[in-house]
């Protein structure tokens, strides 16, 4: 930094933003940690305790160099890199006001990763929050009467069980028809009807907890056309509520599962008992599929809550691919966080590497690739194997990318370090 710049910058007075929101929201390392709201844009930010000591000062009559010496004397020292750094996050967030009108020219470089991301994610959002507001008051309220929790719990655990009678018992019920087109339409209806309440489910617990839920919409993720719930501002909550909303998706899937499966197994109609299994099977599979922690889907995010580390694979990711070998080489031994990083990211490489190269598999075997066609199967398969193709592309061109210049791991948005 040029002498003119430091001058500049340690002159520099940051202001935070009049209109905010702060809450406790839990511990990591035995210090507490606050989420940040700027309530007009809505952009959230996870600080430390000493980040939370930081905001308390931007009051705009402080200028850096004040700021230093302040932190300095309350046993908190900080570089001005550090505070430089921070203050960056805060204004990318616009959680400041901007320290001068030029933005960062590197922020509008197009890269091709960038632009193939761009290409391959797109989202179309409407305003529901007083749609959601409105069916919690009339209706979703009872589901939350320990009365309803009782009922749900057990029609959870009797489902199941009606499941798995229904296959020892009357296996003619269970049997996959023959006709591929009407098990597609099943399955695609289903899937649906699973989406439809699998975000109703995560946007009801948030209003509950009495935060916002100002989106809902449809998202085009890798090929794939999505349905998406924005309930961001769960993150003023605590861990507790974090870790529910999200698991509210599901035990939505499963409790339609155990609801099919008790009339498959009690009405007497074969050919509805064949569609009910079909659908409970589908929905126990859609409730189990997003607990897998190792994608980032809601047991994912379930974990990150419950570990208090954003961008858990990202991170453990970079840590395995490069900074692993150099602290072999050293011979120093991994603290609690690397090794929470070192196993989590070769977990996921080796789930990646198999869930890519297994649908291959069992394609090409001929064995399974009669019964992919009899059961409709092939039908939904189709847009899958494209999101993969382009998912692989653009990860691909990113290695590429990042092999030809030195490797820089952005800030995460979320939490100030």
């Amino acid at each position: 930094m040029e002498q003119a710049d430091h001058d500049q910058f340690m002159s520099y007075r940051p202001r935070r933003i009049d209109r905010f929101e702060i809450q406790f929201s839990g511990e990591q390392g035995g210090q507490g940690l606050y989420t940040l709201k700027n309530v007009e844009h809505r952009t959230y930010l996870r600080l430390t305790e000493r980040g939370r000591l930081l905001w308390d000062m931007l009051d705009g009559t402080r200028d850096v160099a004040v700021l230093l010496n302040e932190c300095q004397q309350l046993g908190q020292p900080l570089s001005p890199a550090r505070l430089l750094a921070f203050l960056d996050l805060l204004e990318s967030k616009a959680m400041i006001q901007p320290a001068s009108k030029n933005a960062d020219d590197r922020a509008s470089v197009a890269s091709l990763p960038g632009l193939l991301e761009k290409a391959l994610y797109r989202e179309w959002g409407i305003k529901v929050g007083a749609l959601i507001d409105w069916l919690y008051r009339r209706l979703v309220w009872v589901f939350y009467t320990r009365a309803a929790i009782i009922v749900l719990g057990a029609l959870s655990i009797a489902g199941p069980l009606c499941f798995a009678a229904a296959m020892l018992w009357n296996p003619h019920a269970t049997t996959i028809g023959p006709v591929g087109v009407l098990n597609a339409v099943i399955l695609m209806v289903t899937n649906i009807v699973i989406a439809a309440l699998h975000e109703s489910a995560h946007a009801l617990p948030c209003r509950h907890f009495e935060r916002e839920v100002p989106r809902f919409g449809f998202v085009l993720y890798y090929g794939n056309l999505c349905t998406f719930v924005d309930t961001s501002d769960i993150w003023m909550c605590s861990k507790e509520k974090r870790i529910l909303t999200s698991a509210a998706g599901p035990i939505s899937s499963w409790v339609l599962g155990s609801l099919a499966s008790v009339f498959a197994l009690s009405l007497p109609f074969p050919m509805a008992n064949r569609i009910l299994f079909q659908v409970a099977a589908w929905c126990f599979l859609a409730s189990l599929f997003p607990l897998n922690p190792l994608m980032e889907f809601d047991g994912y995010y379930m974990l990150v809550d419950w570990l208090e580390t954003p961008h858990l694979r990202r991170k453990a990711l970079h840590f395995v691919t490069y900074q692993l070998l150099s602290r072999l080489r050293s011979h120093a031994p991994l603290i609690r966080r690397e090794r929470a990083y070192l196993i989590y990211g070769l977990l996921a490489v080796v789930f990646s590497t198999v869930s890519v190269l297994t649908p291959f598999y069992l394609v090409l075997n001929y064995s399974t690739r009669n019964w992919i066609a009899g059961s409709g199967i092939l039908w939904t398969i189709v847009p899958v194997f494209a999101a993969m193709a382009l998912s692989l592309t653009s990860e691909l061109i990113t290695r590429i990318t990042n092999l030809t210049r030195k490797y820089h791991l952005p800030r995460t948005p979320e939490q100030e370090e």
